[in-house]
């Protein structure tokens, strides 16, 4: 086996993950101007959206069982050249992407409210919440077919399509946010707050499905059949949710035990969540290199699994943590210095910005155990290890992090702080345990395509 990674991957790896990662940073920073817009608006209203959003991601991550599922079996195909059922694979997700996300909107404007009383949510926090999630929930469907056929673009190495539908949605978030919170007298135009933020959610949503849509049914490579019922291809739907339940599962672990701990912060008080929503607003730069490479690896890595070159796929994966773990180290050591004029750009809350100065030293150990989870974990699902990562993220996240949280947040009175080192414990824990995985070569004998490739 070769030593080193050949030069042509190194180029590959670059051509997908440069794409993916502007993508995420005009998601990032555009977010962040938002963000900005509501905390000048009202910090209540900053922080109950972000609330609000949490539950919503956990929607998003039901709906991502099909895509994510979609993504790693379509790229797997395309290793081993089966364009036929890749094909096949693309047109169940999307049927069924737009049964789960109307199921999605319906469970969100019934028990909406209820979701956001149990996150401990109340008053003016309350009301923000509640208006926000029922105009954000409305495009569930639009939303649950987008991710799957971003992952179906993207499996087949078009992550430009991704950066350019994304670029085009964000301004135009940006555009309506600024207009719709705060209103253009000039134009008649009122200020809607809260109302305002979500509807340019929503327009944006729209026209990123459109743009997706555009270039998937128009394009000579990428082809879905919706042919799926001459006979129903039951082991394709068995094959996308074999996947996708357990890879969707740790981010769905994750999510759920996270809405925990955001209990948890809203019982310590209002200080406490928002800083809790600038910091993690600010923190998402620290990783996004290690999320655009980790993508990236994903994708080669399940073209090179169905292609049956195992060795290739561990100096990929190798290669790719080594540039995650420089680049978080980077970023943080810029955090550590610069973290109180960065959350100043939200608010001069003095004592929001000295707990941002004590969570940041917290967090350089946290991201980077986030940078090797992102890269090594991905890569083992997409290698066909799909059950590990999952099992161990069920069994760190709903013991050890929040019982630490809880017992050092709420019960030893360190408050945000406490909490920052349980999620930092979580990270770390799984880093560890997910490297050892893939270091000991159990995912060799994983391929899905060896099942998969029988699949009418």
């Amino acid at each position: 086996m070769a030593e080193r990674l050949k030069p042509e991957r190194k180029t590959e790896l670059i051509r997908l993950a440069w794409p993916l990662f502007v993508e995420m940073m005009l998601v990032m920073v555009i977010g962040n101007v938002a963000t900005m817009m509501l905390a000048a608006y009202s910090d209540d209203a900053a922080g109950s959206i972000s609330v609000a959003n949490q539950l919503i991601a956990m929607f998003h991550l039901v709906f991502m069982i099909i895509s994510v599922g979609t993504g790693i079996l379509s790229a797997q195909y395309i290793g081993a050249k089966r364009s036929d059922l890749t094909a096949r694979v693309g047109g169940m997700a999307i049927t069924v992407a737009i049964l789960i996300g109307a199921i999605g909107t319906a469970v969100m404007f019934l028990f909406g409210k209820t979701f956001l009383v149990i996150l401990n949510l109340e008053g003016t926090f309350l009301v923000f919440g509640q208006t926000y999630i029922s105009i954000v929930a409305s495009v569930f469907v639009l939303q649950a077919v987008a991710f799957s056929m971003s992952q179906i673009i993207f499996s087949h190495g078009y992550t430009k399509v991704g950066m350019m539908a994304s670029l085009v949605a964000n301004v135009v978030n940006l555009i309506l946010n600024y207009v719709l919170i705060f209103g253009v007298e000039g134009l008649g135009i009122p200020s809607l707050g809260v109302a305002g933020a979500a509807i340019s959610v929503l327009v944006a949503r729209i026209v990123y499905f459109l743009l997706l849509a555009l270039f998937l049914f128009r394009s000579a490579d990428v082809s879905v059949s919706f042919r799926i019922f001459r006979p129903f291809p039951k082991q394709i739907l068995r094959d996308i949710l074999r996947i996708g339940l357990p890879s969707t599962g740790e981010n769905i672990s994750y999510t759920g035990s996270q809405l925990i701990i955001t209990s948890f912060v809203a019982a310590i008080g209002a200080i406490a969540i928002t800083t809790k929503t600038y910091y993690e607003t600010v923190a998402m730069f620290s990783w996004a290199v290690s999320a655009s490479v980790a993508s990236a690896t994903t994708i080669m890595v399940g073209h090179l699994t169905g292609a049956g070159d195992a060795d290739e796929c561990d100096r990929v994966v190798r290669h790719s943590l080594k540039i995650s773990l420089i680049s978080t180290a980077v970023v943080m050591t810029i955090f550590v210095f610069a973290i109180g004029s960065l959350v100043r750009l939200f608010t001069d809350n003095p004592e929001i910005i000295l707990l941002a100065k004590t969570i940041v030293w917290i967090d350089v150990g946290l991201e980077m155990g986030r940078a090797v989870n992102m890269v090594v974990g991905t890569s083992l699902k997409s290698a066909g290890d799909i059950r590990y990562p999952f099992y161990v993220a069920v069994a760190v996240q709903w013991t050890v992090m929040i019982a630490a949280a809880y017992l050092l947040g709420i019960v030893a009175g360190l408050g945000l702080a406490g909490i920052w080192i349980a999620i930092a414990a979580d990270e770390m824990i799984r880093s560890i345990v997910l490297f050892s995985r893939w270091a000991s070569g159990k995912w060799r004998s994983r391929a899905l395509i060896r099942r998969a490739s029988t699949s009418k």
